[in-house]
């Protein structure tokens, strides 16, 4: 349940934080909140390109908002992903 994933997320359980979110989603549509517990969780294990692959999916809803622009912004600075970096520095900025 979203409860569980939430408290793994906030007890700093990330690798429990993404196992109950893969079963989650096996059965029910991405949320914005579950997306952004997502790419925040895997940004903080260090891996980049899926915890960018977790921002697209928040644009692909229409919910990305100026501050998860931001984040992504700074996540595609750490994977060396410069057309993101341009991308989302003008989303950030608006």
């Amino acid at each position: 349940s979203m409860a569980d994933i939430s408290k793994a997320y906030n007890d700093k359980r990330y690798l429990t934080t993404i196992s109950l979110s893969n079963t989650y989603l096996a059965t029910n549509k991405p949320t914005t909140e579950l997306l952004s517990i997502r790419y925040r969780t895997y940004f903080i294990i260090g891996k980049y390109a899926e915890s960018l692959a977790e921002i697209g999916k928040i644009e692909t809803l229409g919910t990305l908002d100026r501050q998860t622009a931001c984040n992504a912004q700074v996540i595609a600075t750490y994977s060396k992903n410069q057309s993101l970096v341009d991308k989302y520095t003008k989303l950030c900025k608006q």
